[in-house]
């Protein structure tokens, strides 16, 4: 909710300079409120919503390596790159979850016994 009122003073807040247009963080406003979405339907069945977590942590692990790259080259400062480290957490709890819960099929879905010769 905090990017709905986001405005300049963020940037000094941080340490950045303010850019052009802030455009792009008004647009990521949408993607930020979409995975909050995904994570409360997972919540209603884990075990179902297998592939929102596949999702959730390719996701969490493409933005994490974008900041890191973008703190490597001076782009971004180091308050910023130090929520890299609740992201990481989270791909973590994800993976954790991928390889402790197995999927299952949506409602009304049987598994086909697989055939063994």
């Amino acid at each position: 909710m905090s990017l709905a009122t986001f405005d300049a003073g963020w940037f000094g807040f941080v340490g950045m300079r303010q850019p052009d247009s802030l455009f792009p963080y008004y647009a990521l406003l949408p993607q930020v409120m979409l995975f909050g979405i995904g994570y409360a339907v997972v919540g209603l069945d884990l075990a179902r919503n297998h592939t929102i977590v596949v999702l959730g942590a390719f996701g969490k692990t493409l933005f994490s390596l974008a900041v890191a790259r973008y703190y490597l080259l001076g782009e971004v400062n180091f308050v910023l790159a130090c929520l890299l480290v609740a992201d990481m957490i989270q791909v973590c709890v994800f993976v954790e979850f991928l390889l402790r819960v197995r999927a299952r099929p949506p409602c009304g879905v049987e598994h086909e016994p697989s055939a063994v010769n």
